[in-house]
């Protein structure tokens, strides 16, 4: 939150704004889901990666597409498609559940801590 009494003249919003705007973008360019189907970025938290201690930020956003519509989406090449090697979608609990519970997904200790704030994110009925 701003400090109202501060005479940054709305730096620090700005530089906030395009922290927020940069997560959708990127959720539009590496998916191609246009940007009216996703709802406003919430960040959730931070993580911090093992090998170089570099911080991720953590951001929850709705879409109004079905998976099959993010597929189809994915299917006909988005921008950035170069950055990701797959898009997967499944049922959340059951996704929570294998990350967690039984850690059956690969993935980096970072992105793992990312679906534990999400966990705590849901569970608290903050969706």
């Amino acid at each position: 939150q701003r400090n109202a009494d501060s005479d940054d003249d709305g730096f620090n919003d700005d530089i906030c704004g395009e922290l927020w705007d940069s997560m959708v973008r990127e959720v539009v360019e590496e998916t191609g889901i246009p940007r009216e189907a996703l709802g406003e970025a919430l960040c959730i938290g931070f993580t911090r990666r093992v090998q170089n201690y570099r911080p991720d930020i953590i951001f929850f956003i709705k879409c109004t597409l079905s998976s099959d519509e993010v597929h189809r989406l994915y299917a006909e090449g988005p921008e950035h498609k170069s950055e990701s090697t797959d898009l997967i979608t499944m049922d959340r609990v059951e996704f929570m559940k294998q990350v967690i519970k039984t850690d059956s997904i690969n993935m980096p200790g970072c992105h793992r801590g990312g679906v534990e704030l999400y966990c705590r994110f849901f569970a608290q009925g903050r969706e």
